[in-house]
């Protein structure tokens, strides 16, 4: 998947596209590692949030899909100017945790991170269980709101979480939430569905 995912952007030296959309098929995916992609280029897509199923096997503490965006700021402790993510585009797919014997695995880590993201972004029928973050959120949207639509979540810190960059105090921008809905699957009290902090 990260090759594939590599190839459609282009590789790391904005080569030439070789495709705008990858298709994931129906089916179970073991992952052992985080996928990162360049969310301006790639939309990713299942067929269907029961149907493609992508899960973060037993064993392994890394989150699940990372926009380069995302990954450079984490890896950097702060945001450079031109680090947005613009039209972020998932739909259509599982992203679960593996826990052993309903013990929670991976409770500080994220299903979806995306940073700052701009025009044309949507997030939309999406499953994620357990993790710590459904869907993690640095910054609202950038000149357009920050769209997640029908998404059902359950982890250990919140559904949806909007958050300052690392090395930012606050932040801001235009956040759009429709039809999210979660367990809470854990014991911890601080669970949400929907987190902002220090959101102006």
């Amino acid at each position: 998947i990260q090759r594939a995912l590599t190839a459609c952007s282009g590789g790391a030296n904005n080569a030439p596209f070789w495709t705008s959309e990858l298709l994931i098929p129906a089916s179970f995916y073991k992952l052992t590692n985080t996928l990162v992609y360049v969310a301006d280029h790639v939309k990713i897509r299942g067929e269907g949030a029961y149907l493609t199923k992508l899960v973060m096997a037993h064993g392994f503490q890394k989150d699940i899909l990372r926009t380069k965006n995302y990954n450079d700021v984490l890896a950097q402790g702060y945001i450079n100017y031109g680090q947005y993510d613009g039209f972020v585009r998932i739909e259509d797919i599982a992203f679960i945790y593996a826990n052993s014997a309903g013990v929670p695995e991976n409770v500080s880590n994220v299903h979806i991170g995306i940073c700052y993201p701009q025009e044309g972004n949507t997030i939309r029928n999406v499953f994620l269980q357990s993790g710590g973050y459904g869907i993690r959120c640095f910054n609202g949207g950038n000149g357009a709101p920050a769209a997640f639509r029908d998404v059902v979540t359950g982890a250990n810190i919140a559904g949806i979480c909007v958050e300052p960059a690392p090395g930012e105090s606050a932040c801001g921008g235009h956040v759009s939430i429709i039809g999210v809905t979660g367990d809470c699957f854990t014991s911890p009290n601080t669970n949400c569905l929907v987190k902002f902090v220090n959101y102006v």
